[in-house]
């Protein structure tokens, strides 16, 4: 029998489906080998961008409504690899204790012994590096795994304002060592590079 043709990243997670959502890191029941977090603040365009990466337009629920989201939902591209999206922080309206359920809700899972193989956070190219995204940046850093900043939402922003806008949030970030990508769901800017960055991850087991 011939040979088969290696998957390429984005055939790989083109097999991605939904899997579960959990309001507690009590209700973890589930064993896996690789998982890769997905931050960002409200409205950052994070499910986009898992339904782009995954060529799934409903796989990921999106919302008009910022901080509607209040649940940790986990994505299955193999047996036992998981992309895991949190929700949105940083969305002022929502209630004092919604936020401190959502604080709460991502520490006790980075507190977890689970099998975390990256963090991707993801940021409006428009809104970069405020002061919320610095606060998380800054206590990722106290976690030993590798980190990119995806800017989302690059086609809002002329090829002038890309490049302006790719070096500032790279000067920053360089000197903690994470590196930085343009993105866009509709112009598909950065989406390959993505996923081989996100497959690369997921199939490190740590040996």
């Amino acid at each position: 029998m011939a040979n088969q043709t290696p998957q390429t990243s984005t055939q790989r997670l083109r097999q991605t489906r939904f899997f579960t959502s959990i309001a507690s890191t009590r209700q973890l029941s589930h064993s896996s080998q690789s998982e890769i977090a997905i931050l960002g603040r409200s409205n950052s365009g994070k499910s986009t961008l898992i339904n782009a990466i995954c060529d799934h337009k409903g796989l990921a629920k999106t919302s008009g409504r910022p901080g509607s989201t209040q649940l940790i939902n986990f994505f299955q591209v193999t047996q036992e690899t998981f992309l895991v999206d949190f929700p949105g922080y940083g969305y002022a309206k929502i209630g004092g204790k919604q936020r401190m359920n959502i604080s709460h809700l991502m520490s006790d899972y980075f507190a977890c012994d689970r099998p975390l193989r990256g963090i991707l956070i993801c940021m409006d190219s428009r809104h970069p590096l405020k002061p919320i995204d610095l606060e998380i940046i800054n206590w990722e850093q106290t976690l030993s795994v590798p980190k990119c900043v995806i800017l989302t939402k690059s086609d809002k922003l002329s090829r002038h304002q890309q490049r302006q806008t790719l070096q500032t949030v790279d000067n920053f970030c360089c000197q903690l060592d994470i590196p930085v990508m343009l993105f866009s769901s509709h112009t598909k800017l950065g989406q390959e590079l993505l996923c081989e960055h996100i497959i690369k991850w997921l199939d490190w087991h740590g040996d």
